[in-house]
């Protein structure tokens, strides 16, 4: 007997695109399909699109609702999914015609609780820009342990993608764990709803097909990610909506470690930012606790962080959260005794400050 697929499709002024986005869909060659589009109030004729097709085709339900978001029309669907799998798809862009047979096949045949897989971009013309290629296999997490290590080397290095739409998830086990999208993070809602389903799986295939066709238009907000302040609010709401989940679960080995974590995550908002200038927007964060207990508690995670990455970068990196440490901490005279001394360091090798240093990729 076939598995069903929930299809999950958030829309928000998408009139240009639903149409190849839904025809990809309903073409599949893999037909038993529970495909559900929620229209997040649209101003332009996008509901009216999504309409024609779902009374063209019985397995489309088409929602229309006021606007709140991506992730509140995700978690709404979610609320209306029946299918044994669920795979989520932007409007905006296309499947390949054998995409969802693939990964179900590949779910069966490995017996695994989600598929991961390769994906291209291209523009709104038809030209194929690049390819996405992660690292392929099967991946076990028979402990807490593993799926740590697998954040920290796969996820983090976007090795596997951590996007929930190059996913096929298992609806059993986002229902049975409460899982859903945070309505509070419009950047990283993705990466923090795959780490709480990391949370209660056991193994993921990652494929070499390339079947998910990301559409690169001018007013995306794919690669926009606005100014530090913005990306810094975001990302703290993405840590918040996972700690929380951790708390909930209580998973004592990730809450223990939850403050590396912290600041890797951190690490691609700081990209291109000195730590003065990331303190600066720390320092007005709510609930500023939560940044300064995670930053209290990084010392003792020094030694993991050093062999994260190369020796020299490493130390820089590690020195940057140090300070920003500091600042929010308040310096001690420990604290200007060893930034005095390495900031003069670092003048004698004519580089910047570590205050004034930018992270870079």
């Amino acid at each position: 007997m076939n598995r069903t697929v929930t299809i999950i499709i958030p829309a928000f002024n998408v009139e240009r695109y639903i149409e190849k986005c839904l025809i990809s869909v309903c073409d599949q060659t893999y037909r038993d399909l529970q495909i559900i589009v929620v229209d997040d109030g649209s101003s332009d004729r996008t509901f009216s699109s999504i309409e024609d097709f779902s009374n063209k085709d019985s397995r489309i339900t088409a929602i229309h609702k006021d606007n709140g978001g991506v992730s509140s029309a995700r978690n709404l669907a979610i609320s209306h999914a029946t299918g044994d799998y669920v795979f989520f798809l932007d409007a905006d862009d296309i499947l390949e015609i054998n995409a969802i047979s693939v990964l179900v096949k590949e779910m069966e045949s490995s017996n695994v609780d989600w598929v991961s897989y390769h994906h291209s971009r291209w523009d709104e013309n038809g030209n194929k820009l690049d390819d996405y290629v992660f690292d392929t296999g099967i991946f076990s997490f028979s402990s807490d342990k593993d799926r740590f290590d697998f954040i920290i080397k796969e996820f983090l290095p976007y090795r596997v993608g951590v996007e929930a739409s190059n996913k096929l998830f298992k609806r059993k086990i986002i229902s049975d764990n409460n899982l859903f999208f945070s309505e509070k993070c419009h950047i990283g809602e993705d990466f923090s709803f795959s780490i709480k389903y990391l949370m209660h799986s056991s193994s993921l295939s990652s494929i070499s097909d390339k079947l998910y066709r990301y559409i690169i238009r001018e007013n995306s907000s794919m690669g926009s990610s606005g100014d530090l302040d913005r990306k810094v609010r975001e990302r703290i709401n993405m840590l918040i909506d996972i700690w929380e989940h951790l708390v909930n679960i209580e998973n004592e080995f990730m809450i223990h470690r939850f403050p590396l974590l912290f600041v890797l995550l951190l690490n691609n908002s700081c990209i291109g930012y000195s730590a003065s200038e990331v303190s600066d927007k720390l320092e007005k964060i709510e609930p500023l606790d939560f940044v300064k207990d995670n930053y209290r508690n990084l010392p003792k995670f020094k030694s993991y962080y050093f062999e994260l990455f190369p020796s020299g970068i490493s130390r820089i990196k590690y020195s940057y959260h140090m300070y920003i440490r500091s600042r929010l901490m308040g310096f001690s005279l420990l604290d200007k005794v060893y930034f005095g001394l390495y900031n003069q360091y670092r003048i004698m090798k004519k580089e910047k400050k570590i205050e004034l240093w930018e992270m870079p990729n």
